[in-house]
């Protein structure tokens, strides 16, 4: 592939945000569109094939899961700026209408039963939300249907009914092929080959939770985020949206890229 000397990509990975974070996100967002500026998820699309270029530092805003605080972030903060992203919706946690499967949910499968506190108001998104988002230019992606650790699943049909149904699902409401991905949990332990083949059969993009820069050589596959928490401080997020804890993830991007290496190239052969 094409290689641009001098660019680098930093994909942003966000969860629930609460009310009281909201003004920090939007601190944090405005200061790197303003310093650095933000690519759409076109645009990081073409920069991974060679189709896109440019010099020096962008950021890609990603969000996990489906919370209701992702429309209002998009709405309020995302849009304002003209920042376009992507947002990776687990399709089974926005089917659910009812207060109690909601916590349920949110408890037993994106918390790890109960490890974060679960706040008040915290919910879902509905699907006229994500057709809101979609028609606003943002992207929908997958995140799977019932947010499972897909690394432990045994079953071949069990994990195309979480990868692959969960594109389905998205389909089905917003009208749109859906072609990113992103698994469970981000850590490297939670995917594994038999997970990037299946994801293979429907999408062109799948994205990790391993930190470190992405450049016009990254594999599709392999695609590297960087967690930010706005329980933390501004100078805690400033420093992991420029990199600075990427040199802890070495070993674990060397293990996601020759994953991502053992993959037929045939799917990619129009990147190039």
């Amino acid at each position: 592939m094409f290689y641009q000397v001098g660019s680098k990509v930093i994909v942003l990975m966000l969860h629930n945000i609460s009310p009281t974070h909201m003004r920090g996100c939007r601190e944090l967002f405005s200061l790197l569109n303003r310093r650095y500026g933000f690519l759409t998820p076109e645009e990081f699309t073409w920069y991974l094939s060679g189709a896109y270029t440019f010099h020096g530092l962008r950021f890609l805003a990603t969000f996990d899961d489906g919370f209701h605080s992702h429309f209002l972030a998009a709405r309020q903060i995302l849009n304002e700026l003209g920042i376009r992203g992507v947002f990776f919706v687990t399709s089974g946690f926005v089917d659910l209408n009812n207060g109690d499967d909601r916590r349920a949910f949110m408890s037993l499968k994106l918390f790890g039963a109960g490890e974060i506190s679960i706040e008040e108001g915290m919910r879902n998104m509905s699907w006229d939300d994500v057709s809101w988002l979609a028609g606003q230019g943002h992207q929908i992606g997958s995140h799977t249907r019932n947010h499972v650790l897909l690394s432990k699943v045994g079953s071949k049909a069990e994990l195309e009914d979480e990868i692959l149904g969960s594109a389905y699902d998205i389909e089905k409401r917003i009208g749109l092929k859906v072609r990113s991905f992103a698994y469970p949990f981000g850590a490297i332990n939670s995917v594994n080959t038999d997970v990037l083949m299946t994801a293979k059969k429907q999408y062109d993009l799948v994205f990790s939770g391993v930190r470190g820069f992405n450049t016009s050589q990254t594999h599709p596959f392999a695609i590297r985020r960087d967690s930010v928490r706005f329980d933390k401080s501004p100078a805690y997020n400033y420093a992991v949206s420029q990199g600075f804890l990427s040199i802890l993830y070495a070993k674990h991007r060397a293990r996601l890229d020759s994953m991502a290496e053992e993959l037929p190239l045939e799917r990619f052969h129009e990147w190039q």
